[in-house]
């Protein structure tokens, strides 16, 4: 820094309490992780090295490399039930994309109230076309997080080769569609009960393109 930060100098606007900034957290390294996800989906379908891949695509933003994605998998006759699923899992997340610009990129307010689950307020930057103000709570916040996590999930599993999503689906059994979800093989399933299988003791779920560790 050419004009280094004095000594004692404090930040004295607002900044969320922790379990905001937390919560945040979690949105932002889980969109940033499905970002990942769909350029190794990009990688996959043109099957070019990374640092090529990384020319063609490195710097498109979602919304256009989802399009890219869904053209090549046509064009290389992926399964149409595989495609469609791409389609859904690209329309969510950019639809909670945006949920995540606004909570990243939006400011913070103080909450209108003190009590429990108390609302923070987001206000759009002034460069943005004028909006209301947007009332968020810690637990809407994290909601928005574990519906991100649900499609990292289901995105990983199109990174899968054909063996290692056979395994892994013959070892989870009924948890196969929670754990590694393929609703263009499970649509036909007459029950949507989910149960949320526990890692068992020395494991522990990472985002990486294998389950467990």
């Amino acid at each position: 820094m050419k004009y280094k930060r004095p000594r004692g100098f404090e930040e004295f606007y607002y900044t969320p309490p922790d379990n905001v900034l937390a919560a945040i957290g979690r949105v932002a390294s889980i969109s940033a992780s499905i970002e990942d996800l769909m350029h190794s989906l990009f990688r996959k379908y043109v099957e070019v090295p990374t640092d090529v891949a990384s020319i063609i695509a490195g710097d498109q933003k979602p919304t256009r490399l989802a399009e890219d994605i869904l053209k090549i998998a046509v064009a290389l006759d992926e399964d149409p039930d595989r495609v469609q699923d791409l389609r859904h899992l690209f329309a969510d997340f950019k639809e909670l994309n945006e949920k995540r610009n606004q909570c990243v990129h939006w400011m913070w307010h103080p909450p209108r109230q003190r009590e429990r689950g108390k609302k923070h307020l987001l206000i759009p930057p002034n460069y943005k076309p004028k909006r209301s103000p947007i009332p968020f709570t810690v637990k809407q916040i994290n909601a928005l997080a574990d519906d991100l996590a649900w499609i990292e999930l289901r995105m990983r599993v199109h990174l899968l080769e054909d063996e290692e999503f056979e395994r892994e689906r013959k070892e989870l059994r009924f948890a196969a569609h929670v754990m590694v979800p393929a609703p263009w093989l499970d649509k036909h399933r007459k029950s949507k009960r989910i149960r949320w299988p526990r890692a068992r003791p020395g494991q522990k779920w990472v985002r990486r393109k294998s389950a467990l560790i």
